[in-house]
């Protein structure tokens, strides 16, 4: 008969893939870990930030750094009971904690504890907390009060400017509204297409405070623990059978203790181990040693544990605490601070701005319900008309076009040929290059060029879900309205991948999808000749020319298409243009020159 044993201690643990040994450390220490989470929550990057913090929080639960760090990431994630716990965890251990204060006061906000709210501001403040953040939050708490917000004369931030918008809306100013509104919103990089990454300030008491919705995989805070275990935990198998002689425990592929005794039941020290996930599998043996059944689960252990002297980076906390601060201080929300303004302004009877802002709330949330009842009201959001491959056999025209731009140093030589020749064109535009070429674009525009959209960041569209989809488009349209003032019309859709969902989710954000009927891609990377003769031995009344702002062949090919195809007839018009004459046609007339543009096709990009 074999002796019953137990052995507690064991020496390997696999977290996300990597084995390690009980003393070993990791590649850097869990204040720096918690550091750069800190500075990718603040870049928008939750998803890597995510693990970090998760491996900070794992290393020592109890560091008030990391359970702050864990709270913020549950605020920024809409879980914020959660993070209310955690605030409140940190204010009992260390009721001195100015920033656990602040954050418990953002948690109140949001769920309409006003009073409180005020009270642990006061506390904050008390602590020496950051300042800006503290007058903020309070300010913006004033203006939910009802209460004149203590901002000054000349407030400088976007938060405090978006609140004196609020009062001067409120006090009937509403030329002065406008300019607060819109100097908040400047300060956003990237034309505000993108939440901060903050408590959003909604400016609406019933729902005072959102979240930017980082998307966390797992729970991260010390509040969420429940689930966890610590300390000396009892394991045993459930309802062995009547024939079990022997059942052996294993944790983390170790052998960890053999037991013949009913009810067969196992003591481990979780101390032994580092804090995180352990696998533990139970083996149930007759009295042959023939396994009669095997169990396993996951078990996550968490240990109260302090940082070592010689993990503290003393620095690395210090820095995630002042991140920490700046990730907690409110800001306008984007979508709605947009749609606001794009009211005052279509009150001020500035329609074209009114419909760039309303673009700008839809592009930062589709489903917003205010935007898009403006959106409509207004004309813009009508629906696309049915798709463009083509124009009318007859009288000679030709659409020139440009997918992928703008592109510094390629485009400008394009301009500079289109203008000199007289020739309007459309340039299919990314978002992302609007965003990043704001001059280069409103010189498009200045030119008297037309710009349609080729979505943001250039993806399959067939492959993203109708939401990602509709940010793709409503990005791009903003990006130009903000910019330039035109609202597109017409979309391509990046490498022609399309079916019958995207078709009508276009239409229904009111562009008119746009193809081919020649495309000189496979040529431009062969040269500029080779692309002139492609695009002259292909063309047909009607055709629309894909070409791309990117490619030096294309450029050098510009000017002998131009002249080649005057030289045989041909007057270059917009998409607009071409669409506008193929509308006018009898049904049976656009069916044809359809069917004969799609023909002529040539479909890769």
């Amino acid at each position: 008969m074999r002796a019953r044993w137990r052995r507690s201690a064991f020496t390997l643990l696999t977290i996300g893939g990597t084995v390690l040994s009980v003393g070993s450390t990791l590649a850097q220490t869990p204040s720096q870990d918690a550091l750069k989470a800190v500075q990718l929550l603040i870049a928008g990057r939750s998803a890597q930030a995510e693990s970090l913090t998760q491996r900070a929080l794992l290393a020592a639960p109890a560091e008030p750094t990391f359970r702050l760090l864990a709270a913020a990431d549950e605020l920024l994630s809409g879980d914020t009971a959660s993070a209310m716990a955690d605030f409140q965890g940190v204010t009992a251990a260390r009721p001195h904690d100015a920033l656990a204060w602040y954050g418990l006061g953002i948690c109140q906000i949001a769920l309409h504890s006003n009073a409180g709210a005020v009270t642990s501001f006061a506390h904050a403040l008390a602590a020496g907390g950051d300042k800006t953040a503290i007058e903020t939050a309070r300010a913006y708490l004033a203006w939910l009060n009802g209460a004149n917000p203590p901002i000054g004369a000349a407030p400088g931030g976007p938060a405090l400017l978006a609140v004196q918008a609020m009062e001067q809306a409120t006090a009937r100013h509403i030329a002065a509204a406008e300019a607060s509104m819109s100097a908040a919103l400047d300060q956003y990089p990237g034309l505000g297409l993108q939440e901060p990454a903050a408590p959003l300030m909604t400016f609406d008491r019933a729902s005072p405070i959102e979240a930017p919705v980082l998307p966390m995989e797992r729970p991260l805070g010390v509040a969420r623990a429940g689930t966890s275990v610590s300390g000396t935990v009892r394991l045993q198998p459930d309802q062995p059978p009547s024939e079990t002689a022997y059942v052996t425990y294993q944790i983390d592929g170790s052998s960890a203790g053999l037991v013949n005794v009913s009810p067969f039941d196992y003591e481990w020290d979780t101390t032994t181990v580092p804090n995180g996930p352990h696998k533990v599998v139970i083996v149930v043996e007759d009295a042959q040693g023939t396994e009669i059944l095997s169990t396993s689960r996951t078990i996550q252990v968490l240990n109260a544990r302090r940082l070592t002297a010689g993990s503290r980076d003393t620095a690395a906390l210090a820095g995630a605490r002042a991140g920490i601060w700046k990730l907690l201080t409110p800001m306008p929300s984007c979508c709605v601070c947009s749609w606001r303004l794009g009211a005052w302004q279509l009150t001020s009877g500035d329609r074209r701005a009114a419909g760039a802002q309303f673009l700008r709330s839809l592009a930062l949330r589709p489903d917003y319900a205010p935007a898009r009842k403006a959106m409509r009201a207004i004309g813009i959001a009508a629906e696309g008309m049915a798709d463009v491959w083509g124009g009318l056999p007859t009288p000679k025209l030709v659409a020139l076009t440009f997918d992928d731009g703008p592109k510094p140093g390629l485009t400008e030589p394009l301009l500079a040929t289109l203008v000199r020749e007289h020739v309007p064109a459309t340039f299919f535009v990314i978002g992302r290059h609007v965003v990043e070429n704001l001059a280069l674009t409103r010189l498009i525009a200045a030119d008297g060029m037309e710009l349609a959209n080729h979505t943001f960041t250039h993806p399959d569209l067939t492959t993203l879900s109708p939401m990602r989809a509709r940010q793709e488009l409503l990005r791009t349209q903003a990006a130009v309205a903000l910019d330039t003032g035109q609202i597109p019309q017409y979309m391509r859709p990046p490498g022609g991948d399309w079916n019958d969902r995207i078709d009508s989710l276009v239409r229904g954000e009111g562009l008119t999808p746009t193809f081919w009927t020649v495309d000189a891609f496979e040529y431009e990377s062969i040269s500029s000749r080779a692309v002139a003769d492609a695009v002259l031995k292909r063309v047909r009344p009607g055709s629309i020319l894909l070409l791309h702002n990117g490619k030096l062949s294309t450029v050098e090919a510009l000017p002998r298409i131009v002249s080649g195809l005057r030289a045989r007839g041909y007057r270059f018009v917009t998409i607009a243009e071409l669409s506008r004459r193929l509308q006018s046609a009898s049904p049976s007339a656009r069916a044809l020159a359809t069917r004969a543009a799609i023909t002529n096709s040539r479909r890769a990009e």
